[in-house]
C-alpha cells in the first residue's frame, strides 16, 4: 500500500492565499504607477510653464539657516523649503488619493454596471421553481449558508456564460439564456457550471476580482490617458512651452531634446503598464484555475472539463459587460487548455511560480527609484525643520539659563552655550 499523498486531493485551503499575493502586488503596482505619474505630471507641469521652477533643487546647497539671523528668518526659509517639496509631492499624493477614490466609487457601483449593461431579469420563483430549487441545493452543496440571488440575460444565448457579482451577503448570480434548458438537457454540466460560478464565493476572490478591475480603470482614465494627452500636448505645443525663448524655431531642438524627453517617459510608463496588466492577468487567471479545481473536488471535475472543451471548439462569447468597455483589461478566463491541464496536474496549483519573483523584484526597485526621485527634496525639509527645531530650541535654553543670574554657567570666561553651537 502506497504511503504517497493523493495528487488529486491538494490542500484546498491553500488556495486562497496566492490570490491575496498578486491582488496585493496589483494594487501596490498599480499605486506606485500613480505616484510616479504623479512626479512626471509634476515635471511636465513645470515644463508648461504652469509651476513656478522650484527654489531649491536637489543636489543644490540649501542656504545656512547658520549665517540666517532671527528666527523669522529660519522660519521663512523652511516655508520656502516645505514649499517646494508640496510642490514636488501634491500631484504624486493627490493623484494616488484620487485614484483609490474613484477605483472606491466603481467598486461599490459595479453591480449597477454589471445589471445594466447586460439587461439582468430576475429570475422568478414562480416561473422558475425547480432551476431556484436546484441553484439553492447546489449552494449548500458548496457549503454556503444562503444562495445569491439569481438573474438572467434573456437576450445571451450561449450555454454556460455566467458571473458572480456584488458583495458579502448579497452576491448575484448571472446566466445566460439557455440556462434552464441546459438544466433539462445536460444536469451534469448544468452542476458544474453553477458549481464553478459559487465556488469564487468559498473561494472568497470577487472583492479582490472587482477592486483590481475598479482600480485599473481609475489608473485608465486619471493615469494613463492624461499622461498620453499631456506628452502629445507638449509635442504640439513645443514652441509655446519651451523654456528656451531661441529654441523656438530650432527644430533640431525639438528632435533632438523634446522628442525623445517625451518618448522616454511614454516607453517607461508603457513598460511599468505592461507588468501592471501582466499581474492583473496572472490574477484574473489564477482566480479562474482555482474555481476549477475547488469545483473538481465537488465531484464535477468531467463535466466541468466537458463545458470547457465546448467552449474551445469554436463558441464565440459575446462580451458585454463593464470589463470589455475598459482599454487593456486582460481576459477573465484562462486559455481552455491550461485550465484542462491545470485540472489533470493540479500539483501546479500549489508551488511559487516563477513570475511572482519577477512581480516582486520589479515592485521594490520600482520603489526605490520612487524613493530616490522623491527622497531628495523631502531631505531638504527634514532638514530644514530640523535646524529651525534646533536652533529655536537652543534659543529657549539660552534665555532660561541666561535669567539665572549668578548661576550663569562660564567657561573659563566664556559662554558654555556659545561652545555647543555647531558651526556647519
Amino acid at each position: 500500500m502506497s504511503n504517497s499523498p493523493d495528487e488529486r486531493r491538494l490542500n484546498p485551503f491553500a488556495f486562497p492565499a496566492e490570490t491575496d499575493v498578486r491582488f496585493n502586488l496589483f494594487v501596490a503596482v498599480a499605486l506606485a504607477l500613480t505616484a510616479a505619474m504623479g512626479f512626471t505630471f509634476t515635471v511636465l507641469l513645470i515644463r508648461f510653464g504652469f509651476l513656478d521652477v522650484p527654489l531649491f533643487a536637489p543636489g543644490e546647497p540649501l542656504p545656512d539657516l547658520i549665517l540666517s539671523s532671527g528666527r523669522e528668518v529660519r522660519w521663512a526659509i523652511f516655508y520656502e523649503v516645505l514649499g517646494e517639496v508640496w510642490t514636488w509631492l501634491a500631484l504624486p499624493v493627490g493623484l494616488t488619493l484620487a485614484v483609490l477614490g474613484l477605483s472606491s466609487l466603481l467598486y461599490r457601483l459595479h453591480p449597477r454596471y454589471v445589471r445594466r449593461g447586460r439587461s439582468l431579469q430576475p429570475v422568478i420563483a414562480a416561473r422558475n421553481p425547480e432551476l431556484l430549487h436546484t441553484i439553492v441545493e447546489l449552494t449548500h452543496h458548496a457549503g454556503l449558508n444562503s444562495p445569491p440571488a439569481v438573474e438572467i440575460e434573456p437576450k445571451l444565448m450561449i450555454p454556460y456564460d455566467g458571473q458572480i457579482f456584488g458583495f458579502k451577503g448579497g452576491y448575484a448570480l448571472r446566466i445566460d439564456g439557455l440556462t434552464p434548458a441546459t438544466m433539462k438537457k445536460a444536469p451534469a454540466r448544468f452542476r458544474a457550471f453553477i458549481l464553478h460560478e459559487l465556488a469564487h464565493i468559498t473561494n472568497r476572490d470577487i472583492s479582490r476580482y472587482y477592486f483590481a478591475l475598479a482600480l485599473w480603470s481609475a489608473v485608465m482614465l486619471l493615469v494613463l490617458f492624461p499622461l498620453v494627452g499631456s506628452g502629445l500636448l507638449r509635442l504640439v505645443f513645443w514652441q509655446q512651452t519651451t523654456p528656451f525663448p531661441g529654441a523656438v524655431n530650432d527644430w533640431p531642438y525639438f528632435f533632438y531634446e523634446i522628442v525623445p524627453r517625451i518618448a522616454l517617459i511614454l516607453v517607461q510608463a508603457g513598460i511599468i503598464t505592461i507588468v501592471v496588466i501582466a499581474i492583473f492577468q496572472s490574477l484574473t487567471w489564477v482566480r479562474e484555475l482555482y474555481a476549477d479545481w475547488r469545483t473538481a473536488l465537488w465531484g464535477v471535475e468531467a463535466p466541468l472539463v466537458e463545458i470547457i472543451r465546448s467552449k474551445m471548439d469554436g463558441v464565440a462569447v459575446k462580451q458585454n459587460g463593464w470589463r470589455n468597455r475598459i482599454p487593456l483589461a486582460p481576459a477573465r478566463h484562462p486559455a481552455g487548455q491550461q485550465r484542462i491541464a491545470t485540472l489533470q496536474q493540479p500539483r501546479h496549483l500549489f508551488i511559487i511560480k516563477n513570475d511572482l519573483p519577477f512581480f516582486v523584484g520589479f515592485l521594490i526597485a520600482f520603489l526605490i527609484v520612487g524613493v530616490l526621485q522623491i527622497g531628495p527634496h523631502l531631505l531638504l525639509a527634514v532638514r530644514a525643520l530640523v535646524e529651525v527645531v534646533y536652533f529655536y530650541t537652543m534659543g529657549v535654553l539660552t534665555s532660561w539659563l541666561s535669567q539665572l543670574g549668578p548661576a550663569k554657567i562660564i567657561f573659563n570666561g566664556v559662554d558654555q552655550i556659545a561652545l555647543i553651537l555647531p558651526t556647519f
